[in-house]
């Protein structure tokens, strides 16, 4: 049991450390068997999604998680630099019922959107940005959650991206000026 603690607590670090880990980057945490960290690449995203699924919440209602405000100042950013400033239509996936946002920048890790609904630090979603090219669809976590007016502007960094996934994101934030 205790080896199994360790794996787990292993691939968490990597993956709260890495955007799109590889079987190679599991593979050199020397926590797993052969043949476990190709397996592991195909389960990572299924638990990811399923993590999202039970973090949604139904957009625009107070749940009473936000009432205590925190007395920790937050950061301007938890994205890396540089940021390009792009607006775009950003929704949030939901099994509820999509909510719409509107992303204001992108870095290599991650994007900043602004809405009327809150999104819980931490909580794990499904975005899709509406890029000039095409919608692209991920996995991410939400780091950031300030309110700002009337609206909250929130950042998402991408979680456990596929690597075709990762880079069409890249080739994305390369060609925004």
């Amino acid at each position: 049991m205790i080896d199994i603690v360790h794996a787990c607590d292993a691939i968490a670090g990597l993956l709260d450390n890495e955007v799109s880990p590889t079987s190679d980057s599991l593979a050199a945490l020397g926590v797993l068997q052969p043949g476990e960290p190709e397996y592991m690449m195909t389960v990572i995203p299924k638990i990811a999604n399923e993590v999202a699924s039970l973090d949604e919440t139904t957009p625009g209602k107070d749940t009473g998680i936000f009432r205590v405000a925190s007395r920790v100042l937050a950061p301007h950013s938890t994205l890396s630099e540089p940021t390009k400033q792009a607006t775009l239509k950003l929704q949030i996936l939901r099994s509820t019922g999509n909510a719409d946002y509107e992303a204001l920048y992108f870095s290599r890790d991650g994007v900043g959107f602004i809405g009327a609904s809150k999104l819980r630090e931490n909580s794990m979603v499904r975005i899709r940005v509406d890029t000039p090219r095409s919608p692209i669809e991920v996995l991410g976590v939400i780091t950031l959650c300030v309110s700002e007016g009337g609206a909250h502007r929130m950042e998402a960094k991408l979680f456990a991206a596929e690597q075709n996934i990762l880079r069409t994101w890249l080739g994305f934030y390369a060609s925004l000026l």
